[in-house]
C-alpha cells in the first residue's frame, strides 16, 4: 500500500520506467565522459608525422608562434589520437598552462570547418600516422 502511494507521487509506473531507461544510456553519447582508450598512437608518432608533412623540426612546436598551422595541427591531432593529458602535451608544445592546448587546437579546428585543404592535410598526416604505426600494438 505505501509503495502504491509512493509510486503514485512520482506519477505511476510508466513515470518509473521512462526515467529507468533514460539513466541506462545517455541521450547524446558526449553526455557521458570519455574514459581514455588503449590507443598505439603515440604523442612522438603524431609530432614525427606533422613535422615530416609540413617540412619541419619537431622540436619547433615548442616555439611559440613558429609554423602556426603545423603546431596547431600536432596539437589537435595528439588530442584526438593518443591518451595524452593537457599537461603532458603542455610541455613539448612550449605552453606554460595545460589550459591553454584548448586553445591551440581551436586554430585548427576553425580551419579544419571551413577549408577543404585543411581537411586534406588532416587526413593525409592520419594517413602517414596509421601507416607508421600500424602492427606497433
Amino acid at each position: 500500500m505505501l509503495l502504491d502511494a509512493w509510486q503514485g507521487s512520482l506519477g505511476g509506473q510508466s513515470f518509473v520506467d521512462r526515467i529507468r531507461q533514460e539513466m541506462k544510456s545517455p541521450r547524446f553519447p558526449d553526455e557521458v565522459p570519455r574514459a581514455p582508450t588503449l590507443k598505439a598512437v603515440g604523442l612522438g608518432a603524431v609530432f614525427a608525422a606533422v613535422g615530416q608533412y609540413y617540412g619541419v623540426d619537431e622540436a619547433i612546436f615548442a616555439v611559440r608562434g613558429n609554423p602556426p598551422i603545423a603546431r596547431a595541427a600536432a596539437a589537435w591531432l595528439s588530442r584526438r589520437l593518443t591518451t595524452a593529458t593537457l599537461r603532458e602535451l603542455s610541455v613539448p608544445l612550449g605552453l606554460s598552462r595545460p589550459e591553454s592546448v584548448s586553445n591551440l587546437t581551436r586554430h585548427m579546428e576553425r580551419p579544419l570547418a571551413k577549408e577543404p585543404n585543411r581537411q586534406r592535410d588532416r587526413a593525409k598526416i592520419e594517413a602517414r600516422i596509421a601507416r607508421e604505426t600500424k602492427n606497433k600494438v
